[in-house]
Order: C-alpha cells, then structure tokens, then sequence
C-alpha cells in the first residue's frame, strides 16, 4: 500500500509534517501563513502516488480549558482543515498529542533523522507534526513502521 500523508500540529504556530513513503518533510507556520500554505501543501500531495489522508492533533474542549488557554487558533485551523478534507474528498483523523509524542519521540524522530533542530529551539512544532506522521504508521501501516525502526 502506498503513503501519502500530511500531519498538523494546529495552533498560533502550526507544525506540518508530510511523508510519502519515501521522502520525509516538516515546517511550522503562523496562524496568518497557515491557510494558504496547507491549501497549497494539500493540492500539492494529491497528485503523488497513494490515496492522501490527513492526520491532526486532536484538541479537546472541556470544562478546564478556559482556565489553562482557549486556543482559538487551535480550533479555527481545525475547522479548515475538516472544511477542506470534506471539499478535496480526504480522509482526515484526528489524533492525541500524548500518544503522538509517546511513539514518536525525540529519540524516535532522532534515530528516522526526522528530528528538526530549529523546530526545538521555537517550540517544538515541526517535531509534533512529525510525531504525528510516527502515530499514523504506527496505527495505520504497521509493518511499515516496524520495518522503519529496525532499519536505521
């Protein structure tokens, strides 16, 4: 089966991160670049080889968020890129932070030579979007997960 797939760290920074089987990208934009940069990412992927399917951190909205930080970039972007998925026909899941960063950590991200240095030293964004593309082959192409980790 082939990969086609974009992670997003959605928030006031938005990390990215995109891999196809083959090669392996990630960035991070502003709230104001991050429309326009993911719409051209998106129109970009689907012309590669494999079905595109998104993955976003998912954001949960509860009781206690109003207290810690409301992220309103945070919600706004998702609601564009659920706008945007149902548009372009892609599929989209969404993904927790937590389990993202338990599979695909710094050591992990290090050891696949995903690890960006500039992205830790400005809040670590690219690196999450990255750790979302490891939870996705983690859940989602096993056998090429596994086969990842022990080949390098």
């Amino acid at each position: 089966m082939d990969i086609n797939v974009i992670a997003v760290d959605p928030g006031k920074i938005t990390g990215i991160a995109w891999y196809d089987g083959r090669h392996f990208g990630s960035t991070q934009k502003s709230e104001e670049e991050i429309t326009s940069y993911l719409a051209g990412l998106i129109e970009q992927r689907l012309h590669c080889i494999g079905q595109l399917h998104i993955v976003c951190e998912r954001f949960d909205i509860t009781t206690q968020t109003g207290r810690k930080t409301s992220q309103p970039a945070a919600v706004n972007i998702i609601g564009d890129i659920r706008a945007t998925c149902r548009r372009k026909r892609v599929g989209l899941t969404m993904q927790p932070a937590s389990l993202a960063k338990k599979i695909g950590s710094k050591g992990v991200l290090r050891k696949l030579g995903w690890w960006d240095t500039r992205s830790a030293q400005t809040g670590n964004h690219a690196n999450d979007g990255a750790s979302h593309v490891c939870l996705y082959l983690h859940n989602v192409h096993p056998t090429v997960w596994l086969n990842m980790l022990g080949s390098v």
